[in-house]
């Protein structure tokens, strides 16, 4: 058996709530009765909490929300590529924090705003090797909407994201240190049009900075929606897509762009007396996909953006209680076809 246990109390008044949870696990217990092939020098341990806060405001809602989590582990592993196991030793710290506001201001003017922190540290032995990373992500955002009629609605928002990674690798005298700091800030604007009952449109754009790849980027999106009747309507949906290279290749180099996509996306979708059909098509082309030299990425990689690739398929979901009684059932079925570089 394994030793868990989990605690929590939630307190609420009239204008405020507070919530929280605290968890520990252990599995030596579980190891003790359980043979394993796996020669464990620490069973797995954890301990993780969590809290959350809700403040009713007059013209709004305030909620903080924290968490964090320590888990460790430490075992020999045999492989075929050495006659000595493979000691894995891991210890690992997350803290997580989000504030958010949600009100109303002026003439019907909605404001949603907020605030998040993350926290992530790892530290691995790998028989002699040590690794030790470290990264801390901050993201602030605000968006503001009115509906000026049925027919019209605007939005429009900021956001910052910062990231900073940092990386020790020592393999015996040999030490290499790696990392990454970096800012992005974006804004976007998105426009809903009600032509009709049956006719609406979304039209929007993003564009974004990023100081480490000292790039802009600017982001069309647009979707249409047709109801072909009371329960149906089709809908088609266009946008480009940009999303930066990941930790792994940014803390060795800043010679890249950001890597791309554009999406099209048909739906068609039926619901009616708890019957629901949902059919959707896509194709999704991507571009500027990183590629490197060598099996693994590394300080001495050559590194470029000449990858590319592309997605298509198509999702078919159908879900009926009615036509059996006392019986519900779904059915889904999911075809893709993607080739990557």
């Amino acid at each position: 058996m394994a030793f868990w246990f989990e605690l929590g109390k939630t307190r609420k008044r009239k204008k405020n709530e507070l919530t929280f949870k605290a968890s520990h696990t252990n599995l030596e217990p579980y190891h003790l009765l359980v043979p394993q092939k796996i020669n464990w020098n620490k069973a797995f341990q954890s301990l993780s909490g969590e809290t959350v806060y809700r403040h009713s405001l007059k013209n709004g809602l305030w909620k903080v929300y924290a968490a964090f989590d320590v888990s460790q582990f430490d075992f020999n592993r045999k492989t075929i590529n050495s006659t000595s196991p493979i000691r894995t030793d891991l210890i690992n710290d997350n803290f997580y924090f989000n504030t958010s506001y949600n009100g109303f201001f002026g003439n019907n003017w909605q404001i949603i705003t907020g605030l998040s922190y993350g926290y992530s540290n790892n530290k691995i032995d790998l028989n002699l090797d040590k690794v030790n990373n470290t990264e801390h992500a901050t993201h602030i955002k605000t968006k503001f909407s009115k509906r000026f009629s049925d027919q019209l609605k605007l939005s429009f928002g900021t956001e910052l994201f910062f990231t900073r990674f940092d990386e020790d690798f020592i393999s015996g005298s040999d030490y290499f240190q790696s990392g990454f700091q970096e800012y992005l800030t974006a804004t976007y604007v998105e426009t809903d049009f009600l032509f009709s009952r049956e006719f609406a449109m979304k039209l929007g754009f993003r564009g974004s900075y990023n100081d480490y790849l000292n790039e802009i980027n600017v982001s069309p999106r647009i979707s249409l929606a047709y109801k072909t009747g009371k329960n149906s309507q089709f809908s088609l949906a266009y946008g480009n897509f940009t999303q930066a290279p990941k930790a792994d290749y940014l803390k060795f180099s800043d010679e890249f762009s950001s890597e791309k996509a554009s999406h099209y996306i048909l739906n068609y979708q039926y619901n009616k007396n708890r019957q629901i059909l949902r059919m959707e098509a896509y194709y999704k082309n991507y571009r500027n996909l990183v590629t490197f030299d060598g099996e693994h990425p590394g300080s001495d990689s050559h590194f470029s953006n000449s990858g590319n690739g592309v997605a298509k398929g198509l999702d078919i979901f159908w879900r009926d209680a009615t036509t059996l009684k006392n019986l519900e059932y779904w059915i889904s079925y999911s075809y893709i076809d993607t080739q990557r570089k």
